[in-house]
């Protein structure tokens, strides 16, 4: 049934793998002598009310990538519960309708939005202020859902190396069924994360990567969320845009076979991945070493 949705039939062009020495070879260990500031400051705006648990999850995949800081914008509900769960985050609790200003002066190394932000009537005018922060960018979730709704008014006006992070029902309602994703790729010059099994990155120009980590596991609640926090963690700490979404899909996908091996993938959820980035990590360094 799902065979002609792209990014889940077969490749026109020969494409590569990130495996585990790909990954080594992507992966940045930190400097011996460096402080908070060396390591990026990224910034999360996701979230609403009753989608709170998409802020946390994402957040704390955030700080487990690495990034040296991270400001979270949230609305004013959230506050109670995130900042007893999220201690290491700094938050900017305020009304959406303040965000706009609060995101072009602050000092932020990359950004991420949509993971459980909803649809609101100014979604629209909050993301074109994000493609002109130029700054790393990275939507996913409602982010996506909000392109899709605006059309190519919005997405014409993207900026290059901005990250897409679509499984195959949200990639149809932005692209529609027949047009490829390294066309789309090469079009806006832009790097899709193509989620699924064998979860695919594909650059700017059109080239594809295999991801090799993961199971069917990760087909849980919150494990997007996640995702996207690591990508923009990686984001923030200055890894290029292409190498943060390869090295942030294995390493999600990594944790998810930890997590499968703890738990089962029945059991496991998107709850349980963060805490083990440090061992796929681990991993990762110990090789580079």
């Amino acid at each position: 049934m799902n065979a002609n949705i792209p990014g889940l039939h077969p490749m026109n062009k020969t494409p590569k793998h990130t495996d585990r020495n790909e990954a080594a070879q992507l992966c940045r260990p930190r400097a011996a002598e460096v402080h908070k500031g060396d390591m990026g400051h990224a910034a999360l705006l996701a979230g609403s009310y009753g989608m709170l648990g998409a802020v946390m999850l994402s957040a704390r995949g955030c700080m487990r990538s690495g990034a040296g800081k991270l400001t979270v914008f949230a609305e004013p509900s959230g506050y109670p519960i995130l900042q007893g769960v999220l201690p290491e985050a700094v938050f900017q609790i305020s009304e959406y309708k303040e965000w706009f200003s609060m995101v072009v002066s602050g000092h932020y190394d990359a950004l991420a939005y949509g993971p459980g932000i909803g649809l609101r009537f100014d979604n629209e005018r909050l993301i074109s202020t994000l493609f002109k922060c130029g700054k790393p960018l990275i939507l996913d979730a409602d982010g996506l859902n909000q392109l899709a709704k605006a059309g190519q008014k919005l997405m014409s006006t993207i900026p290059p190396m901005t990250i897409l992070t679509p499984h195959a029902a949200e990639y149809q309602r932005l692209f529609g069924l027949s047009t490829e994703p390294e066309e789309v790729s090469r079009r806006f010059g832009i790097i899709l994360v193509m989620k699924g099994k064998n979860t695919r990155v594909i650059g700017p120009d059109g080239g594809c990567f295999i991801n090799m980590s993961g199971n069917a596991g990760l087909a849980t609640a919150g494990s997007g969320d996640v995702l996207t926090g690591m990508i923009l963690g990686l984001l923030a700490r200055g890894y290029d845009p292409l190498a943060a979404a390869r090295l942030g899909v294995y390493l999600h996908g990594r944790a998810g076979d930890l997590a499968s091996a703890r738990f089962g993938e029945e059991s496991m959820v998107a709850g349980d991945l963060p805490d083990l980035i440090g061992e796929a990590y681990k991993e990762l360094t110990d090789i580079v070493k």
